[in-house]
C-alpha cells in the first residue's frame, strides 16, 4: 500500500508539473505582442524644389533593430513579439502602378526612424506618427514642369493627331489643390486627347528607379507612357499603363498614382532622351481628364 500510494502522489506530482508547463507553452509570457498604432504618414519638405506634397502612402514597413517585422495597410495596429529599448525603422509603402498586388516600399522617401527614447511595453499600444522627406538625392523635374499653377505657359503640349487640348482651369470644384489644375474636356467633336511634355528628359538606366508621380481625376480610359526618341528607329510610343476612370461627370474624385517606368527606361539602351505622353478618348461622347502635381522622380 505504501508503494501504491507513493506511485499515486508521484504520478499526481508529474501530472500538476506536466500541466503546468503545458500552460507555459501555450501561453508564455513572453507571446504577450507589443503594439504600435500607425494611422498615417506625414511628408514634409526638404528644401529641395519637390512642389507638392501630396501622397498616397497605404502601407507601413515596419522594422525593429533592422528586421522587418512585415508590412501593414494603414491605418494599422502592429504587434510585435518584443518590449524595452529598441531601434524603430518605418518606411512608405505604395501600390506601384496603383495596382493593389504590387505594394513595395517608395524608394525616393526616405524611412521615419526611431532610435532614442522608444520603448515598447507589452500588452500596450504606442502611437507613431512617421514623418517623411523625399532624399535629397532625388531629382524631381516635374515639380517645376508641371502643377498648373501658370495658365498661360504649360508644360504639355497636344500632339498632331489630338483633337483635344489641355488647358489650366480655376474652377474651384475641378482644381485638386493651389490655385489651378490641368483640364482636358472631350466631347464629340474633340474626342481624342493626345499629348506629350514639350521637354525630353535623359534618364538614368540600368535598372535605376524612374517613377512619375500624378494626382488625376478622369471619366475615361488614360494611357501613360513614353515616347522614346532613338538612334536607330526614330520615335517610338512605348505604353506603360492605362488607368481607369475615376468617377463620372457628375463626381468629383482624384487619385494619386505612382507610376514605375524603371522597366521601359532601362530597356530602351538605344534612347537618346524620353518624353511622358498621356492618351485618352471618350470614343465621340463626353470625357474630361484633370491632371496636377505631375513629377518625373529618379535619383
Amino acid at each position: 500500500m505504501i508503494c501504491k500510494n507513493r506511485l499515486t502522489l508521484l504520478c499526481g506530482i508529474a501530472i500538476a508539473c506536466a500541466s503546468v508547463a503545458s500552460c507555459e507553452i501555450i501561453n508564455p509570457e513572453e507571446d504577450i505582442p507589443s503594439y504600435i498604432q500607425i494611422d498615417q504618414f506625414q511628408v514634409v519638405s526638404n528644401s529641395l524644389e519637390e512642389g507638392s506634397l501630396s501622397n498616397n502612402i497605404t502601407d507601413a514597413w515596419v522594422y525593429i533593430d533592422d528586421e522587418l517585422i512585415g508590412t501593414f495597410e494603414l491605418p494599422a495596429l502592429v504587434p510585435i513579439l518584443a518590449e524595452g529599448d529598441r531601434n524603430l525603422m518605418v518606411s512608405a509603402g505604395i501600390k506601384r502602378n496603383g495596382i493593389g498586388a504590387t505594394r513595395v516600399e517608395y524608394p525616393f522617401y526616405q524611412s521615419f526612424k526611431n532610435d532614442t527614447n522608444f520603448v515598447l511595453y507589452r500588452d500596450s499600444v504606442l502611437v507613431v506618427k512617421p514623418v517623411i522627406r523625399y532624399f535629397p538625392s532625388t531629382e524631381i523635374q516635374f515639380a517645376s514642369l508641371e502643377d498648373f499653377e501658370d495658365p498661360v505657359s504649360l508644360n504639355i503640349d497636344s500632339l498632331v493627331n489630338s483633337t483635344a487640348r489641355i488647358r489650366a482651369t480655376s474652377i474651384n470644384d475641378l482644381v485638386f489643390e493651389g490655385n489651378s489644375s490641368g483640364l482636358i474636356e472631350l466631347h464629340d467633336t474633340n474626342s481624342f486627347f493626345h499629348g506629350a511634355t514639350n521637354r525630353s528628359y535623359v534618364l538614368p538606366r540600368g535598372g535605376a528607379n524612374v517613377y512619375l508621380e500624378m494626382d488625376y481625376n478622369t471619366t475615361v480610359n488614360l494611357e501613360i507612357g513614353s515616347l522614346v526618341n532613338t538612334f536607330d528607329r526614330g520615335v517610338v510610343e512605348r505604353p506603360i499603363i492605362t488607368l481607369t476612370p475615376t468617377g463620372d461627370l457628375t463626381t468629383n474624385v482624384w487619385n494619386k498614382v505612382y507610376i514605375d517606368l524603371t522597366s521601359t527606361i532601362s530597356s530602351e539602351t538605344a534612347a537618346t532622351d524620353h518624353k511622358i505622353y498621356w492618351k485618352a478618348s471618350s470614343n465621340g461622347g463626353d470625357g474630361r481628364v484633370l491632371l496636377d502635381n505631375l513629377k518625373l522622380v529618379y535619383q
